[in-house]
């Protein structure tokens, strides 16, 4: 596979479509390092293809980790930027535990989307991350206000209401959980923590 991609990179290193395939194919066959390689080579050529920051920041993310795709990644965005690169960039600095350097790409996904569970989800764990109660209650309400039904939404909901001191709009949220749902220990540990009624 790797060879049809070479070729027309070669003959015009400006093929958008040609250095994605190169990329893509490289990571599918799992050298991630030289699929991050390459992606950082057709940047010099096409530094403003979208595409091309995906699919390297995706190498990137299995090469060397969320964090340092994260950090490579967003500086590429704007305000501009397709709801689906913005959500993946939120995903990337949630799983790299830096929820905080996602603030302002959040709003920009909210722009698009108002409602958009991840982006409600990072702008409460970051306000927690920085122990500001007000900030959590704020965005927790927020994100309350789009009657989510995400379940993990649901939960940080709760946690920043719980950190803002409203216990009882927190446990309203956490009633609306569903049974079985994946964050139910969670959920638990935060009646647990005030001491309310299951």
């Amino acid at each position: 596979t790797l060879p049809l991609f070479r070729r027309p990179v070669a003959q015009n290193p400006k093929h958008a479509w040609a250095w994605i395939g190169h990329v893509e194919a490289m990571h599918t066959s799992g050298d991630a390092a030289a699929a991050v390689e390459a992606g950082r080579d057709a940047l010099r050529h096409l530094p403003r293809n979208r595409v091309l920051w995906n699919r390297t920041a995706r190498a990137l993310r299995d090469h060397e980790g969320p964090g340092a795709a994260a950090g490579f990644f967003a500086p590429a965005l704007d305000a501009e930027a397709s709801p689906r690169d913005l959500g993946f960039a939120i995903s990337l600095f949630r799983e790299a535990g830096q929820a905080a350097q996602a603030a302002q790409v959040c709003q920009w996904l909210l722009r698009h989307d108002p409602d958009a569970p991840l982006a409600h989800m990072a702008l409460i764990e970051a306000a927690l991350a920085g122990r500001d109660a007000e900030a959590a209650r704020d965005a927790a309400r927020a994100a309350l206000a789009r009657s989510p039904e995400d379940p993990e939404l649901r939960l940080r909901i709760a946690q920043g209401l719980f950190a803002a001191g409203e216990v009882a709009s927190a446990l309203g949220v956490l009633v609306a959980l569903p049974p079985g749902s994946p964050f139910a220990s969670e959920a638990g540990t935060l009646y647990a923590m005030r001491g309310a009624p299951r």
